[in-house]
This record gives C-alpha cells, sequence and structure tokens, in this order.
C-alpha cells in the first residue's frame, strides 16, 4: 500500500494531508475512511477575542461521505477542534 503523502497527493487535498487509513467491511464492498489534518501552524485563532492559540479545549470528528473511489464509498474524516485562550474563554 502506499504511503500516506502519495494518499495525499492522489486525493489532491493541498492544505490537508492523510494521517490515516481504515477499512470497514460492508458486505462485498469496503468502505474507506480517510482520516484527514490541517497543514500547515498548528495555532488557530480563538472564537472569542481572535488571538492564535494552541490550546484545544475541544475536539470532535466531522465525517464527509465523498464520491466513490474503485466502487468502495468513502469516507473523509477531520478532528474539528475548539480552542480558547483564557482572555477570550471568559466571553459570554
Amino acid at each position: 500500500m502506499g504511503s500516506q503523502e502519495e494518499f495525499t497527493k492522489l486525493l489532491g487535498l493541498e492544505s490537508f494531508s492523510v494521517k490515516a487509513l481504515d477499512f470497514e467491511e460492508e458486505g462485498f464492498r469496503a468502505r474507506i475512511r480517510v482520516h484527514i489534518e490541517r497543514r500547515g501552524p498548528r495555532r488557530y485563532p480563538c472564537g472569542g477575542c481572535g488571538r492564535r492559540c494552541s490550546r484545544v479545549r475541544d475536539a470532535r470528528d466531522r465525517t464527509w461521505d465523498d464520491l466513490p473511489w474503485a466502487e468502495h464509498p468513502v469516507t473523509l474524516v477531520y478532528s474539528l477542534r475548539r480552542v480558547g485562550t483564557p482572555a477570550g474563554m471568559g466571553r459570554s
């Protein structure tokens, strides 16, 4: 099987990288789950004050069903992170 870098190029996700691939059996076909992550800085803007920070206060996987790949259903999985600075988290 190819490397994660090869899968990133194959999918054409310029600002993301493929972190993992999972295959789930569904009858005669396997669902391919592609776990992706943003490239670049690991600091995100705070929703309260707008400053960039890396303190993650909540993370949830977000999924999108994508076009089939060689007749296998594909799901993209992205870990959506909510961050907050002490100043930004004090706001209502």
